[in-house]
Order: structure tokens, then sequence, then C-alpha cells
């Protein structure tokens, strides 16, 4: 079940609020579906990697059961542990939340796929990061192209 793997790795990862988020994960039951809400919980490239093993380890059955995954507030996060959520990421989220994790245009191309695989992303939320004009503009034209998407950025 993917919510108790999300919380065996936080309890790898450690510290205080992942701690906390690992007993919330694992009272969530088998078929349920569940928001992976971790903001400002010090996650930094490392421990973005190993999160994303676990999705990326988890079959479609497990992964679709995330709707929401957000690591806002997470600045240790950067451009490649944010690529590897990205491209970890389930077709089933409908809210993504990268708020202030220290990623740049190097992401813009991970987002992009994903903005494009995904039918279910209703809003993404990237503000407070390192994007120049050009990414930015590209990912609102994209999601204005997707019609359903409210991206801030």
């Amino acid at each position: 079940m993917i919510s108790l793997k999300l919380a065996n790795t936080l309890r790898i990862i450690g510290n205080q609020k992942c701690l906390r988020y690992a007993e919330k994960l694992s009272l969530i039951r088998e078929n349920d579906g569940f928001y992976f809400e971790l903001r400002d919980a010090n996650i930094n490239q490392q421990d973005a990697i190993l999160i994303s093993k676990v999705l990326t380890n988890s079959n479609k059955v497990e992964q679709s059961r995330i709707e929401l995954f957000s690591l806002s507030y997470n600045s240790k996060i950067g451009d490649y542990g944010a690529q590897n959520l990205i491209g970890a990421l389930p077709h089933s989220v409908r809210e993504l939340g990268l708020v202030g994790c220290s990623i740049s245009d190097q992401c813009t191309k991970a987002l992009s796929k994903f903005i494009r695989r995904s039918n279910h992303i209703k809003i993404m939320c990237i503000e407070d990061n390192k994007f120049n004009f050009q990414s930015k503009e590209t990912l609102i034209q994209l999601a204005s192209r997707k019609g359903n998407l409210m991206l801030v950025i």
C-alpha cells in the first residue's frame, strides 16, 4: 500500500514533521484516496529522491490513490530533487504544490511533460521559485491550452 510505503520512507527521513506525518499516513485505509501534503518539513534533494522512488516503484492502482501532492516550502529540494519527483508523479494527482522549493528553468521540461501527460491536474502552484520569464511563459501557455488547469507561478 503506497501510503504505508510513503510512511516508511518518512520514518527513514526521520525529522519530527516527517515522523508525525508518517503516523497520519499509516492510518489511511487501503482503497482510500489521500493527500500527500508535507509542507515546510526540511525535505532536501536526497529526501525528495527517496520519495520519488516510492512513487516510481508503486503500481498504477496504488499511485492512483494520491489526489494531491505538495512539498511546498521545502527550499532544499532544488532542481534535481524536483525533477525526480515530477517524473514520478502519478496521473491521478489533481493538485501539485512545489511552492518555494528552489526550482528553476531546469524543471520547465519536467513540468511541461507532466502537464501534457496528466488528464487530472487541475491546480499547480509553483510560485516563489526561480523561473525566468521564458519558462513562465512556456508553462502558462501550456496550462492555458489544457483549459482546466489553474497555474500559479
